[in-house]
């Protein structure tokens, strides 16, 4: 696990952060 993130990782990433914190601000009814 010593190798750099690549482009695709990030980007796979930031979806899946954006997608928890959706479901944090929907179960908070937010």
């Amino acid at each position: 696990m010593s190798q750099p993130l690549s482009e695709y990782d990030i980007i796979f990433a930031g979806a899946f952060c954006l997608q928890a914190v959706r479901q944090l601000a929907l179960s908070q009814g937010a």
